[in-house]
This record gives C-alpha cells, structure tokens and sequence, in this order.
C-alpha cells in the first residue's frame, strides 16, 4: 500500500461532504484551502502529544555567542531532563525562570517533541489525521450527525492501530523500564 499522499488526504477531506476532488495542493478552491488548514492544524495538534516519529531524547544543543539556547524551529514542546524544573522553553529559547535569563550559559541536552511535515509521517498516523480532519471539515460545514458517527468509529479504530505501532516502535517492556527496576532494586533487601 502506498502512502496516502497529502493530495489524497484533502481530497478524502473534501469527499465527507461530497465536494469534488482537487488536483493540486496548492488549489484555489476555497473549500480545498479549508480542508488544507484543518489538515495541517489536526496534524500539528496531535503530533504535540508526540509519538516515536518525533520525538527526539537528549538532543545536545549548543549555546550560542550571547549564551542562549535556541531551539530548532519545527520545536513544538521541549523538556529538560535533569534540570531541577529551572529551564523551561519559551518560544524558540530556553529560559532559566530561576535566574530570570535567556543566558543559560552552557550547552543542554533536551528531550524533543518536533513538528513534521506530511511528506515524512507514518502512514497510521496520516490516517488518523485524515479522520480526525474530516470530522472537524463535516462538523463545521456540513453538520451530518450519523456522518460524525461513522467518523468517530473510524477514529476509534485508526487510534488503536496508532497506539499500536507507537508501543511497537518504542520497543516498550515493562521489565526493562527505569520504573521496573528501582521497583525490583527496592524489593531486593
């Protein structure tokens, strides 16, 4: 099976409320410009709760020559792991709200939540994207409520699959996790 090009996605969109097919992203037709936002913003949207795809885990940033951390510009959440709650993202930079500074002074490595774009996403979560798109598209301009309902089913389904692949691909074992351990260390005496 190929993977559902961001074209097909609108045209799926489009086809909730029986709109007519487009032939090109970039298409004037103000009902395809609706089904395009919605499909970027639901993309944005659920890639911030952040999935094995994009998430990135001690990414070392360097300072810059005024000390700052600027973070890379498709960023849409960072942590700091191990920093005691003192550096928190705002915007692009790290600040440090104990010091009150964007100079943080050193190189950090950060856990990263970044935003894709279509062309490198999974093809269960373009799917479920697509869905959730289609909802917001029949509910804000056509309204049908059994359509929701069968929306809403496919939603179901399409967000088991994605948490799935999601537990799959982070290779996730309760045995192995930090939690586990210090559970069995602590039992051990």
């Amino acid at each position: 099976m190929a993977m559902l090009t961001e074209l097909e996605a609108i045209n799926q969109i489009l086809s909730v409320t029986g709109d007519a097919p487009v032939s090109s992203i970039n298409s004037t037709y103000e009902q395809a410009v609706v089904a395009r936002r919605i499909l970027l913003e639901i993309s944005k949207e659920i890639q911030a709760k952040g999935f094995w795809f994009n998430e990135v885990d001690e990414f070392l940033i360097l300072k810059d020559s005024n000390g700052e951390i600027n973070l890379p510009s498709e960023t849409i959440r960072c942590d700091v792991p191990r920093d005691s709650g003192a550096l928190i993202q705002r915007g692009l930079k790290l600040f440090n709200k104990k010091l009150n500074t964007y100079n943080i002074g050193c190189d950090v490595s950060v856990n990263l939540v970044s935003e894709l774009s279509w062309t490198l996403l999974p093809q269960s979560f373009r799917q479920i994207v697509v869905a959730y798109a289609s909802l917001r598209y029949n509910t804000e301009y056509f309204g049908s409520p059994e359509l929701n309902q069968n929306i809403q089913n496919d939603i179901s389904t399409k967000t088991l699959l994605l948490q799935k692949e999601d537990i799959d691909n982070r290779d996730l074992n309760m045995l192995k996790s930090t939690r586990a351990s210090n559970i069995a260390f602590k039992n051990r005496r």
